[in-house]
């Protein structure tokens, strides 16, 4: 079952929006983004990007470390809910961003920090062509263990239209 937004818990279990909740938790140890159709020639110099994801609950308790990383490769492959360690078991990028989200408001559109850097190497891989797919990997494992402290987004799977956006 091949996905383009999906869940990886420390046991390599995969979660996609399909399995019932149709979100993205934050709280989960991996978190996978993948965009299809990327319009950048190989080269291009990138001077902003980010990636934005739209609240689905409103959430107040502290989060501390996540890091967003993209898969270190010239054309991401869906992610395949069957295969364990789908997300953790892929090569990233070296350049990162740390995000710690705030506040949370249900229906809100929140943006990662700046990903120029982690969008800038992908483009800059020898193979990379417009129209390739990127995926980007989101650590989120220095969320509590809790449902107090990690965040929920809107999944693009199973027709969810306000799904995560790339901006470039």
């Amino acid at each position: 079952l091949e996905r383009d937004d999906m869940e990886q818990s420390m046991s390599g279990t995969m979660r996609d929006g399909s399995s019932g909740a149709n979100d993205l938790d934050f709280g989960s140890d991996y978190v996978a983004v993948r965009f299809q159709e990327v319009s950048l020639p190989q080269g291009a110099t990138i001077v902003s990007a980010r990636i934005e994801f739209t609240a689905k609950n409103n959430w107040t308790a502290v989060v501390t470390d996540m890091s967003v990383r993209a898969e270190a490769s010239d054309d991401a492959a869906f992610l395949d809910v069957t295969d364990t360690y789908n997300i953790s078991d892929r090569t990233v990028t070296s350049a990162s961003a740390p995000w710690v989200p705030g506040d949370w408001v249900a229906g809100t559109r929140y943006s990662t920090p700046d990903l120029t850097a982690v969008v800038q190497e992908i483009v800059d891989r020898g193979g990379w062509a417009s129209g390739n797919a990127m995926l980007f990997r989101l650590d989120g494992t220095g969320f509590p263990t809790t449902t107090t402290g990690h965040r929920e987004a809107q999944s693009r799977e199973v027709g969810q239209a306000i799904g995560p956006m790339l901006y470039i």
